[in-house]
């Protein structure tokens, strides 16, 4: 029988109020033991989730971390990463600051730094994976994700909630799984799952799933609208 690589986002997708539920974690290990592969896309970076993922004992094949910034597999090798040009992180850094008055955390290859203000002693922004920055309501973070792609032909802003993530232009999470599908030269099918916009990109590319919880324009897009990612993965067994 032809295997399946299952791709699931993280926040309020597979990780749901703070928890992975018992459900999604028997499934899932279900599902890998059958000899399918396991796939996380999330805008979080590399460290933060694997801490997370530890606290549950959950394992991964592949992690596309920086909403497809950097694609590494589970024992930490590098498979694919594209950072963001140094002027061009300057500048988005100080409209923010200038902008928005918010603090703008910036996740480079070394780690991770928050910018809080525009007096601060001159940053290093070299080796740039992402740009995050968090608002109060979801029509500010919309319209700033659309002012900036407006303004930087080298940057692709992704509203997610109350999340803005920003990265090099011409990466999303769909780029992120088809790097690793040419990289591993997968020939098996490929299912995957989000609930938000910068989600969007993988569900119309790869006829996706997402969840009754989701935002009803991501739904429209979605192959299927599923309670929960043991439920979707129960769904694709039965596609198979």
């Amino acid at each position: 029988m032809m295997k399946t690589l299952f791709v699931s986002d993280f926040d309020r997708t597979l990780y749901v109020n703070r928890e992975i539920s018992r459900e999604n974690l028997s499934v899932l290990e279900d599902w890998k033991r059958r000899g399918n592969l396991f796939v996380i896309a999330t805008g979080r970076e590399e460290n933060i989730l694997r801490e997370l993922l530890g606290k549950y004992h959950l394992t991964a094949d592949y992690l596309i971390c920086n909403n497809g910034a950097e694609v590494v597999d589970w024992e930490g090798r590098v498979l694919f990463e594209r950072t963001m040009e140094e002027h061009t992180v300057c500048r988005i850094v100080e409209e923010l600051l200038r902008e928005y008055h918010t603090a703008v955390d910036v996740t480079q290859k070394s780690g991770r730094i928050q910018v809080k203000d525009r007096e601060e002693p001159e940053h290093s922004y070299k080796n740039v994976f992402q740009l995050h920055v968090r608002f109060e309501d979801t029509d500010r973070t919309r319209a700033a994700a659309e002012r900036l792609n407006l303004r930087y032909e080298g940057a692709e802003a992704f509203a997610n909630e109350w999340n803005l993530d920003i990265v090099h232009r011409g990466i999303d999470k769909a780029g992120g799984i088809e790097a690793l599908l040419k990289i591993i030269n997968w020939k098996g099918k490929v299912a995957v799952i989000g609930d938000s916009f910068n989600d969007l990109c993988m569900i119309e590319r790869f006829g996706g799933y997402t969840l009754a919880a989701a935002d009803k324009e991501v739904q429209k897009k979605a192959l299927s609208v599923c309670r929960d990612v043991a439920e979707c993965i129960k769904r694709i067994e039965e596609r198979i």
